[in-house]
């Protein structure tokens, strides 16, 4: 299951980056951008929930290394800021999004390697979850307003963000509360 989820990710993830180099993703409406996000947090979600297989699996990947995953984020935030500081995406979803990620990321291994509470755990995904959700939202707003610095959110490698980084990251605070859920507390070691 484990080859399969990670060869899936690997094609999904290229597709992006692809269409990103090509410049296909700006043929594409920014309209069309939206539901692809949430394609790529709900596609992702299903599968694990219907799957006992990838249930076992990411159970065994355990709650602490699903949150530790989170510290990836400091790199789209670090992204973010440099697009920013050049004028390339807007000054507020800036704001809300590289700072929001910037936070989530570096509490990451706080919360792993200092806070052995599962309620702890419960308190940063759904913190990391809220940051993600202001983020879609900032963006999708931006993108109705039709506010010009946003076409780069289809420039490689920022697309990689949204179109790929959101799903997997979103999929991942959701099984991390199906797994406090269940009961399964954090285990020691990552």
């Amino acid at each position: 299951m484990g080859v399969v989820v990670a060869s899936a990710a690997a094609v999904w993830g290229g597709l992006i980056a692809v269409a990103s180099l090509t410049g296909l993703l700006h043929q594409v409406s920014p309209f069309a951008i939206a539901p692809a996000v949430v394609a790529g947090i709900v596609v992702p979600s299903a599968w694990y929930f219907r799957s006992r297989e990838l249930q076992a699996l990411v159970e065994g990947i355990g709650l602490r290394r699903l949150t530790l995953f989170h510290a990836w984020r400091i790199g789209p935030a670090l992204l973010f800021f440099w697009y920013g500081a050049h004028g390339l995406l807007p000054r507020v979803f800036v704001e809300r999004a590289a700072w929001g990620d910037l936070v989530v990321g570096l509490m990451a291994p706080v919360v792993v390697g200092l806070l052995p509470w599962r309620w702890a755990y419960g308190a940063f995904h759904v913190l990391g979850l809220a940051d993600l959700l202001t983020a879609i939202g900032t963006a999708m707003a931006l993108t109705l307003a039709s506010t010009p610095a946003m076409q780069h959110i289809g420039d490689f490698p920022v697309a990689l963000v949204p179109l790929f980084g959101v799903g997997i990251t979103g999929t991942t605070h959701l099984m991390a509360f199906d797994l406090l859920r269940r009961g399964k507390a954090p285990s020691r070691g990552v």
